[in-house]
């Protein structure tokens, strides 16, 4: 199976954008198309469509009969659905295509992956990795009327619709007779954005004492377990607005912590590594970082338009219904 994951960024390359480079060149069997003016390196399985935003803009106006809204480099998480339908022409020789964030650090990608491959269509909930098949029909999934929004409400208007997510694709996926759908991904460490240290959400199973690492193409959990150095292979870590510091030349293998990377060089200095930078907080420290991330979003709604509220209510709302 051949993979593209379709890649529009503009605006500034994140600090941590080296270490993602150094992940995706290591995947086998998936290539990176990067939409960008901000990088020109192509490799073996990078490769660079060197267009300015404009020229990405109004290379997808021309594939609606309707005016579209794309106005800022953020809008594009809800055009991620229809990157097959938009991109459609890049697709040719591959199995699969999708699309993924740069706030991640990726392990052996193709090794989790190989199996679902070959047994579903869609693949993935969440903006930050998401797969489809191939196919006509499916390309144009996004078309349909059994998401939350229709595609021309939301690529009509410059609000945030989570389009690519619970309220478009999740349901549109679901609803939709006789395709096969992966949605929870194991091994996928979305980092949970109310702590500062490195916590993996949703159904990830952490240790009061971890740390993540990358080596040579695979990521890693390490952990403490009954006194034992223990490690768990993991798909991929998703930052959540994290971002990390490079303050070293980067290598095939180095530690992953919330404000920095830290050079490794075997797997003999895990331990000490672990019991130095990795510890549990104390319960009144986890409640005070959640206090203080229910106040940043109450703060991010008072400023939103009430538009804006409305959208997010609705998706709230949904979210609540089909999770």
């Amino acid at each position: 199976m051949k993979v593209l994951f379709i890649i529009p960024y503009y605006g500034k390359l994140p600090c941590y954008f080296p270490a993602w480079l150094i992940s995706a060149k290591a995947q086998k069997n998936i290539d990176f198309l990067l939409i960008t003016d901000l990088f020109t390196e192509e490799s073996d399985n990078i490769k660079i469509l060197n267009w300015s935003f404009e020229q990405t803009r109004q290379y997808i106006q021309t594939k609606f009969d309707f005016k579209i809204s794309l106005e800022r480099p953020y809008k594009f998480c809800d055009y991620k659905p229809a990157y097959g339908y938009i991109f459609e022409e890049f697709l040719k020789g591959y199995d699969f295509w999708g699309h993924c964030d740069i706030d991640t650090i990726f392990g052996d990608l193709y090794s989790f992956l190989q199996e679902p491959l070959e047994k579903y269509d869609a693949i993935g909930r969440w903006g930050h990795l998401s797969l489809y098949k191939n196919a006509t029909g499916i390309n144009r999934l996004f078309m349909s009327d059994k998401g939350l929004f229709n595609y021309k409400e939301v690529f009509s208007n410059d609000y945030s619709y989570a389009f690519d997510e619970t309220s478009g694709m999740k349901m549109i996926v679901s609803k939709t007779e006789d395709l096969k759908y992966l949605f929870e991904l194991e091994k996928m460490a979305d980092l949970s954005k109310k702590h500062k240290d490195l916590m993996g959400g949703h159904n990830f199973i952490n240790h009061s004492k971890q740390i993540f690492f990358y080596e040579n193409g695979k990521l890693f959990q390490c952990y403490i377990d009954n006194n034992a150095l223990k490690y768990n292979e993991i798909m991929y870590l998703h930052f959540q607005w994290k971002k990390p510091a490079i303050k070293f030349e980067l290598s095939d293998s180095f530690y992953i912590f919330y404000n920095e990377f830290i050079s490794r060089t075997s797997r003999a200095n895990d331990k000490a590594v672990l019991k130095k930078f990795s510890f549990y907080k104390l319960s009144i420290y986890k409640m005070y970082e959640n206090t203080v991330y229910v106040v940043n979003q109450i703060v991010k709604l008072l400023k939103m338009n009430k538009k804006q509220r409305k959208i997010n209510n609705s998706k709230r709302n949904i979210t609540i219904c089909i999770n």
